[in-house]
């Protein structure tokens, strides 16, 4: 279930970071934590978990900026309003909820450089396309895919290239982990054919477009993940294009990695 979010800018001449995915999550975790906190911090902390896997199953858009500049590492903000869509796995009752809870709040986007606020002037639920008839795909934020490796004798995170052989096999796998947390968590049973490896083909459209994002910059927490944006054409079981649309595509969602557009 997907909101669009229309903020206007408050702040004159704004300038933010470029990159701005932790100030963006950890607003949406504030925001929850007031609409209500049980909920925010079993979702901080645990969220929808499979074994040792933990799923948070939402992401959000980069903020849609009609005028802008961009400087080094900063975002000058040239238009007087703009736009953000974010995307959870809820059902029609939490649907109703979220749109409460980010209805006519501020959003403060800043690092110890600067920043800028914004107030959220109108939500609205976006309607679902049509994704099984639809099978062509954007990533419009990074996809991160991440297998864990030893490096100078300390575990470390190598990033996969969306043509590697077995990287449509990693995709799957996600999603058909993200699928069975959230049914386990409702409560669900499994549809089979949902889980059949058969059933999902992968195919790379377009040159990847690689992206290094930093989280929480200029701060102790500092860290550098990297992701892919292209286009690609994924045939699966509808429960899994689903999460996928709703959940995000791969690893980090949570700070907005693997945000995906039906493309024509």
């Amino acid at each position: 279930m997907r909101f669009l979010l229309s903020l206007s800018v408050d702040t004159p001449q704004a300038v933010i970071p470029i990159n701005y995915s932790y100030e963006i999550a950890s607003w949406i975790y504030k925001m929850l934590e007031q609409g209500d906190r049980p909920f925010s911090d079993w979702l901080h902390n645990q969220g929808y978990v499979l074994g040792e896997k933990q799923f948070r199953l939402f992401t959000f858009s980069q903020l849609r900026v009609p005028r802008r500049k961009i400087e080094g590492d900063r975002l000058h903000i040239q238009s007087s309003h703009v736009s953000l869509t974010i995307s959870f796995c809820v059902e029609d009752l939490g649907g109703h909820f979220l749109m409460g809870v980010f209805r006519a709040q501020k959003m403060r986007i800043a690092d110890r450089i600067g920043g800028a606020t914004f107030t959220v002037e109108n939500v609205t639920l976006l309607e679902s396309p049509q994704l099984a008839s639809a099978p062509i795909f954007s990533a419009t934020t990074p996809v991160c895919v991440a297998e864990s490796v030893m490096y100078m004798g300390k575990p470390s995170a190598r990033y996969c290239v969306p043509d590697e052989p077995d990287y449509g096999e990693r995709l799957m796998m996600n999603l058909i982990h993200k699928y069975i947390a959230l049914q386990t968590f409702l409560g669900k049973a499994i549809d089979p054919s949902a889980v059949a490896p058969a059933a999902f083909q992968y195919k790379l459209l377009s040159q990847p477009w690689k992206r290094a994002i930093t989280i929480a910059a200029h701060s102790e927490r500092e860290t550098r993940l990297i992701g892919y944006q292209y286009d690609f054409e994924l045939q699966a079981p509808l429960p899994l294009l689903q999460v996928m649309y709703d959940a995000g595509l791969g690893e980090k969602n949570s700070m907005g990695f693997g945000f995906v557009e039906t493309k024509k």
